[in-house]
């Protein structure tokens, strides 16, 4: 997050899987990220006054949050 937009990275899935989505990308990083929200969410808090960059947003979750089976081996 410390990187802007760039270090920002999306998965299309149901929210409930979001975490098994993103270990799927970007492999055993996962653990080290926070979700923002849906991208509509993220975008639409950005176009507002309130943010002015995604180092302000709210966390929604973190990776301690995911469960206990994400990253397991299949």
């Amino acid at each position: 997050m410390n990187e802007g937009r760039d270090s920002m990275v999306g998965v299309e899935c149901a929210i409930r899987y979001k975490w098994y989505k993103l270990e799927e990308k970007v492999g055993e990083d996962w653990i080290a990220y926070q979700w923002l929200g849906t991208r509509e969410s993220v975008e639409s808090m950005l176009s507002g006054a309130m943010w002015d960059d995604v180092e302000d947003l709210p966390m929604r979750a973190m990776s301690l949050d995911a469960p206990s089976d994400v990253g397991e081996d299949e």
